[in-house]
């Protein structure tokens, strides 16, 4: 056997694995899996990561807005800005 043909010795395993596992017995199983795995990688991030990051941001700028409505294009004076 050359190294070079090692992709046709690897070719029947791999192909048998994806009949029986993923298209046919296992498929319902592993599209499950996967869906369960991304819901609770989703539950864990907003769920435990995203409310101390909007908690530590709130905390840290929360009272130090130097912008407000004086964007839109009004002429009123800023009430956020700190004076000078």
């Amino acid at each position: 056997m050359y190294f070079t043909e090692i992709q046709f010795v690897l070719a029947g395993p791999i192909n048998s694995l994806f009949e029986s596992f993923f298209e046919c017995e296992g498929g319902p199983l592993f599209l499950n899996a996967m869906v369960m795995v991304t819901l609770m990688k989703m539950a864990t991030y907003y769920g435990f990561m995203q409310p101390s990051y909007l908690w530590h941001f709130q905390e840290r700028y929360g009272q130090q807005w130097t912008v407000g409505h004086h964007l839109y294009g009004c002429d009123l004076p800023n009430p956020l800005k700190k004076g000078k």
